[in-house]
């Protein structure tokens, strides 16, 4: 989580030329392990039930050749954050680029 904080310090300071203390470094690695630590509770699965009436089974359909399929999603907190990630493949399905972002600011949910 130590790494995954600094190169987003890194790339706040040469993409933005923003630069970010050793706290705020130190605190989005914890918020970060908070949020995997999270992600790892199996107990949070009975909140979101699965085969809901009219549910669709979804799967990745690949783009015709030399075009790129770029997939989003986003999610939002109740403490005034949110994040988001893409995915751009080709029509190999080969990773061509990712990116995730985390923002503690607020946004509406259909603005994103």
């Amino acid at each position: 989580m130590i790494c995954w904080s600094l190169w987003g310090a890194r790339n706040d300071l040469v993409w933005q030329g923003k630069r970010r203390t050793v706290v705020s470094v130190v605190s989005a690695a914890s918020q970060y392990f908070v949020q995997w630590k999270n992600a790892q509770d199996k107990s949070n699965i009975a909140h979101y039930p699965s085969n809901i009436a009219g549910d669709v089974v979804v799967s990745w359909v690949k783009p015709i050749e030399n075009v790129l399929k770029i997939s989003v999603a986003a999610t939002f907190d109740h403490s005034s954050s949110y994040g988001f990630g893409l995915v751009a493949r080709d029509h190999n399905g080969y990773l061509v680029e990712a990116q995730t972002v985390y923002r503690r600011d607020t946004m509406a949910p259909d603005m994103a």
